[in-house]
């Protein structure tokens, strides 16, 4: 039985509705199960969006090109390993979701900013990119990832302050041999903010230089700076 979670979130006012489904699939042991195109997996969460809205829908069943959604348990039987069918695992309804989020946040010891939204931890303790994405982890987060317009308005408002050991803040970013920059998760960087002149280093890592005022500088990705982490919600 191959399990997969769908998570299908809706926001109305400040109220966040959250549910998560469970792929239902048995394969045969000589076939090996394909995983979904990125543009089946949008099908699949649109479908997965119909039965979210429904307050009696309990599954759904995708196979590709049409959507049937189930009240109660539905009994399916595979015809091959392209279909898909769901059920619905939890469905959980938070009538204060900033509330929700501000909570997560200072539960770890995270700021949260409502107009980004995003909960983020300044650290001034520098560290080596190895040492401060471990330490980012350790907290369910990662290397503050600035991939959105929000995102660098806020850091250009943080007012960074400088130490006698830090004078940087590393965010996430990485510069690939073929000199493209990417995301820890493999996503290539659309947007740059990089201060006038940067980056001439030549260095591999992104970080923020106190003096910049929250623009972009190339730094090492050895050498220690403090660094900003940026947390992931469970409901989002």
């Amino acid at each position: 039985m191959l399990l997969q979670l769908l998570f299908v979130n809706e926001v109305l006012a400040q109220s966040y509705k959250h549910t998560t489904y469970v792929r239902q699939l048995t394969s045969h042991p000589t076939v090996k199960t394909s995983v979904l195109a990125s543009i089946d997996a949008k099908r699949v969460e649109k479908c997965g969006q119909e039965c979210h809205a429904s307050s009696t829908c309990s599954s759904f069943f995708f196979n590709g090109t049409h959507c049937v959604t189930f009240e109660g348990f539905f009994q399916f039987i595979e015809r091959d390993n392209t279909e898909a069918y769901f059920t619905k695992s939890t469905s959980v309804f938070h009538f204060d979701i900033a509330g929700k989020l501000q909570s997560e946040c200072t539960s770890k010891g995270y700021v949260y900013d409502p107009l980004v939204p995003l909960c983020y931890k300044i650290n001034a303790v520098a560290l080596s990119k190895t040492n401060a994405s471990r330490s980012c982890q350790q907290s369910n987060g990662h290397l503050l990832r600035i991939n959105t317009y929000r995102k660098q308005l806020l850091v250009e408002s943080l007012n960074l302050q400088a130490t006698d050991s830090v004078s940087k803040y590393r965010i996430d970013g990485e510069k690939q041999p073929n000199g493209v920059w990417t995301f820890s998760d493999g996503r290539e960087i659309l947007t740059f903010y990089w201060y006038p002149s940067e980056p001439k280093e030549n260095h591999k890592s992104i970080g923020l230089r106190v003096t910049y005022k929250g623009q972009w500088d190339d730094i090492s990705d050895t050498w220690p700076h403090g660094f900003i982490c940026e947390r992931v919600s469970s409901i989002l």
